[in-house]
């Protein structure tokens, strides 16, 4: 999560995508972390998350 923090935080970027669920490892990306990071840098959060519906 620094890596991205770091990332985001030394370059002006307009939109953040990303999964919830990765299929192919069953790893969860932690979504509200994500969100109050692209809040505070005014960046738009875009979230796919069609892989982990009905769970």
């Amino acid at each position: 999560m620094k890596e991205i923090k770091d990332c985001l935080k030394n370059k002006k970027y307009d939109l953040l995508a990303v999964v919830h669920g990765e299929t192919s490892t069953g790893m969860l990306n932690h979504l509200e972390e994500l969100l109050l990071i692209c809040q505070k840098e005014d960046i738009l959060f875009i979230v796919d998350a069609v892989s982990i519906l009905g769970e």
